[in-house]
């Protein structure tokens, strides 16, 4: 079954997304490091090991990518929305689009 990072409500600015999956990550990765430790070390056997890095560190490190992945392309979206109405701003005439309005004051 697929795993899905789960980013709290409260982190509602990119950047603050960003750093939770960072922090996300890191914590991942100091547990991966433990594991390899511990397997190293001869204290969990090559089967353990072997199925912590399928069972769950690759669950977990794909779905904090995804979730790394997925905050990281909301600004590239956004840029790429402007960049599409600049091209559809080039061919609106506004000499057309306003009308000569006199002021009296």
């Amino acid at each position: 079954m697929d795993k899905e990072l789960n980013i709290p409500p409260e982190k509602v600015t990119l950047d603050a997304r960003l750093e939770y999956c960072e922090l996300v990550r890191e914590k991942l990765r100091r547990e991966y490091n433990a594991q390899g430790t511990l397997f190293r070390d001869g204290k969990i056997a090559e089967k353990e090991w072997d199925a912590y890095k399928r069972d769950v560190f690759g669950p977990k490190n794909t779905a904090t990518s995804n979730a790394i992945v997925a905050v990281r392309q909301v600004p590239k979206d956004a840029a790429r929305a402007l960049n599409d109405a600049d091209a559809k701003l080039t061919v609106i005439d506004t000499n057309a689009v306003f009308s000569d309005v006199s002021v009296t004051p």
